[in-house]
């Protein structure tokens, strides 16, 4: 029996080895043809960085000139290679092995211990990580939350927030290059206030996010209280009673803009607002004049603007004041004579009335004495008798006269 299997196992024997010998050939080839040997980049691969008090300072923190991501090529079998990402690599540097120039090795490894073997780095975008000595600062920095994509007829913003302000350290350069830390909450299809947490990143005055890789912040998130309300347009009315002009002056012209407002309130508050009146005061103007005046001022509480216009443009044109002559027969219908008594008439004394009225040239030019609308008030004549009595205009012509009437006042049926 042994010399039966010996024999079997002996003989051809080149042959059978031969025949292994392409057999794995064979396996290689099928190998090389079906799973082939690839190159893939991977890019930006982030490097940390360890025992970093090995470069620490007394107040004074290191600042990475290059060297914070890496790109590599990685060589391996397709089935692996293409399976790869960022993730499956870890980057970093040793500060323990910083060398007399300030630069530190970085090294990048596979992170599947069972690809080690498998693949090969053929190319690193970075071989080490530059860095500066720079002092260190503490400062505190404002937090900006904002709101975007407000949907139409809404009003958004920011009613409360947990930090207003928060400390930042770090490099001194990096510290004063930050203008506030900004946290953005988007509003799409929201139409009720609500709360919120909102990350932060730090902006410099332009409002360009800063890559503070080596800057601390306290916190990076805000606690934000969200209010949202419904607008509503209403007409702005400029009251300017309190106007006064120097003697001999007169308003040619008052014009501003805007005419309306876009306001935003809870609905209630929207419902009993149908104007927002805005007064302006000046004593004894003598010349025209234009001033701004913010809007909001005069605004209830709890009302907020939503116009990106926020300043009202009023301009006051003043003139000379002019006089024009009239003369009126009398009586005249032109006269309208208010509460005198039943049982009374009233008399002229005089057949013809001689009016001179001051205003601007503008409002002169083409008035008529009928554009007075004159009235005689005899509400104190209670007998009858002669009086003075004061000629008045309804007319809002802005034009002035003080002119008095000599009357007298009859019974009715007696001379």
């Amino acid at each position: 029996m042994k010399e039966k299997l010996k024999t079997m196992f002996t003989k051809n024997l080149g042959t059978k080895l031969l025949s292994v010998v392409i057999a794995g050939l064979v396996w290689v080839v099928i190998m090389s043809v079906s799973d082939p040997q690839v190159t893939r980049t991977i890019e930006n691969i982030p490097v940390e960085r360890r025992n970093e008090d090995a470069v620490s300072a007394e107040n004074m923190v290191y600042e990475a000139l290059s060297g914070n991501l890496v790109t590599i090529k990685v060589r391996g079998s397709r089935s692996i290679v293409e399976t790869l990402d960022v993730k499956d690599f870890t980057a970093y540097v040793d500060f323990q092995e910083i060398g007399w120039v300030n630069a530190v090795p970085i090294h990048v490894e596979v992170n599947n211990p069972e690809y080690e073997d498998l693949t090969e780095i053929t190319y690193q975008s970075n071989d080490v990580m530059s860095i500066l000595l720079v002092e260190y600062q503490e400062d505190m920095v404002m937090v900006d939350v904002k709101t975007t994509n407000v949907p139409d007829g809404y009003y958004a913003f920011c009613s409360s927030v947990s930090s207003k302000l928060l400390e930042i350290s770090g490099s001194k350069t990096q510290v004063e290059s930050v203008e506030k830390l900004v946290g953005t909450v988007d509003l799409t299809g929201r139409t009720e206030s609500f709360q919120t947490t909102v990350t932060l990143e730090p902006v410099n005055i332009d409002g360009t996010p800063i890559d503070a890789t080596k800057l601390n912040i306290a916190q990076n998130y805000v606690r934000v209280d969200i209010t949202i309300l419904p607008v509503k347009e209403v007409p702005i009315a400029l009251d300017t009673s309190g106007v006064t002009l120097a003697e001999g002056f007169g308003i040619a012209s008052i014009d501003y803009s805007p005419k309306t407002v876009q306001i935003a309130a809870e609905q209630e508050v929207l419902d009993t607002l149908n104007e927002i009146t805005i007064p302006y005061a000046a004593d004894s103007l003598m010349q025209s004049e234009e001033v701004d005046i913010e809007i909001a001022k005069y605004l209830p509480e709890g009302v907020y603007l939503k116009s990106e216009t926020t300043t009202l443009v009023l301009s006051i044109s003043v003139e000379l004041l002019v006089r024009k002559e009239f003369s009126l027969a009398l009586p005249s219908d032109l006269i309208e004579i208010r509460n005198l008594g039943e049982n009374f008439e009233l008399n002229y004394t005089q057949n013809v009335l001689s009016l001179p009225v001051y205003g601007v040239s503008g409002v002169l030019d083409n008035m008529q004495i009928k554009d007075l609308h004159l009235y005689l008030d005899m509400a104190t004549c209670t007998s009858p008798g002669s009086y003075s009595a004061v000629l008045r205009s309804d007319s809002e012509l802005g034009v002035s006269f003080s002119q008095k009437v000599s009357v007298y006042i009859t019974e009715k049926g007696k001379n």
